[in-house]
């Protein structure tokens, strides 16, 4: 389910448009830069996408997720993990899918 980046979709526009900009050439490393900045951006997105849609499903894939945001599997199990870390999100980590914990 797509649904998700669809929403943030009109945002990164917004941030690819920010980020063409030649302001950024005036940084010595103008490329690196917005490398960071839009990895950041791929991951607060994941991480708004999670808070925003986790109650809803009974699971999620990494994968998908991985695939959804344009990020390594390895950041999104990072993400997820410092997220349950924080209990900021209640699911537990199956065979590479995020399934929800019932809260009684």
């Amino acid at each position: 389910n797509y649904h998700g980046a669809h929403c943030f979709g009109w945002i990164l526009c917004c941030i690819l448009f920010f980020l063409s900009s030649q302001v950024w050439d005036l940084f010595t490393n103008a490329d690196q830069v917005r490398d960071m900045i839009t990895n950041k951006i791929q991951e607060e997105t994941l991480r708004t996408y999670l808070f925003t849609y986790s109650s809803i499903y009974t699971s999620m894939s990494m994968e998908t997720l991985a695939e959804m945001f344009e990020l390594p599997r390895s950041t999104v199990h990072s993400i997820i993990s410092k997220m349950i870390i924080n209990e900021e999100l209640m699911v537990c980590h199956d065979s590479g899918y995020l399934v929800a914990q019932n809260i009684l």
